[in-house]
Order: C-alpha cells, then sequence, then structure tokens
C-alpha cells in the first residue's frame, strides 16, 4: 500500500477536485435569471383568435403568459378597426408595449409646438366592453391607437 503525502493529497485534489469546482462556478454563473423579451405581431383585426392572421387578443394572451417584457407590433396595412368580443386582460407584470405605430402608414407626433402631426390608422372598438383594455399592473404601454 502506498502512503501518500500531504503534498501529494494537496496535488491530486488540486487536479481532480479544482477543475469541477470552476466547471460549477463557471456555469452558475452564465445561468440567465430572467425571460428574454418576445415580439409579437399582429395581422388581423379580427378580435378573437381567429385563423386568419394573429389578432391583438391572441398576441396579448401569449404576452400574458411569457414571464419576459414583450412587444406587440402590427402590420396590418392601411386604417383598421378592432372590435372588441370582450376587454383584452393585461397582467403580464414584466410589461408588454402595445406599438400601434408600428402599424402601416402610422406615424408618431414630431411636432413639439403647435398642432398635432402624427397618424394612428388603427382603432380599438370596445364595442359596450368597458374601457376596452383591462390593465392589472405597471409597465404596460399602449401607445398609437385610437381607443
Amino acid at each position: 500500500m502506498t502512503k501518500w503525502s500531504n503534498k501529494m493529497k494537496a496535488k491530486l485534489l488540486s487536479a481532480f477536485l479544482l477543475p469541477i469546482v470552476n466547471f460549477t462556478l463557471f456555469t452558475c454563473t452564465l445561468l440567465p435569471t430572467a425571460s428574454f423579451a418576445n415580439t409579437y405581431t399582429v395581422s388581423s383585426t379580427a378580435s378573437g383568435n381567429a385563423g386568419d392572421g394573429v389578432s391583438l387578443r391572441w398576441a396579448i394572451s401569449q404576452s400574458n403568459n411569457h414571464s419576459g417584457a414583450d412587444t406587440i407590433n402590427f402590420s396590418t396595412s392601411g386604417t383598421g378597426t378592432i372590435t372588441l368580443a370582450g376587454p383584452l386582460q393585461l397582467f403580464d407584470y414584466a410589461g408588454v408595449t402595445i406599438d400601434g405605430y408600428t402599424a402601416t402608414g402610422a406615424s408618431a407626433n414630431t411636432n413639439l409646438t403647435g398642432g398635432l402631426n402624427g397618424t394612428l390608422t388603427l382603432t380599438i372598438d370596445a364595442n359596450d366592453a368597458g374601457d376596452g383594455f383591462d390593465v392589472e399592473c405597471d409597465n404596460n404601454i399602449i401607445r398609437g391607437l385610437n381607443i
């Protein structure tokens, strides 16, 4: 039986255990702690989850079920109206930005003095469903829509 000196034991420990400890520490520091943001693009003015494109209701539902801050853009062309069958509930605590300015033909106001020069092309018709949006938390931005 071989008798190991303390120096030899230390070399063996550092040769085998140190890489494992370093790998574990390195791996732990690389793990993300938060979800990445998703972008959903609305292509339909339908109120529900119709098969004719991505609806605003579907995009909000997906955002509510995702833990990261999300953005909802629009690829609808020209002017349009989304008539709601019920309120759109926003409860994504990381926040969601619903950006109507991304719709074709829409633009934000750039005139800081005088009249407004922005163009809104999408309208949300609450259809007697309250205010249209039921916002249940902070960090949400709704812009570029006629509500």
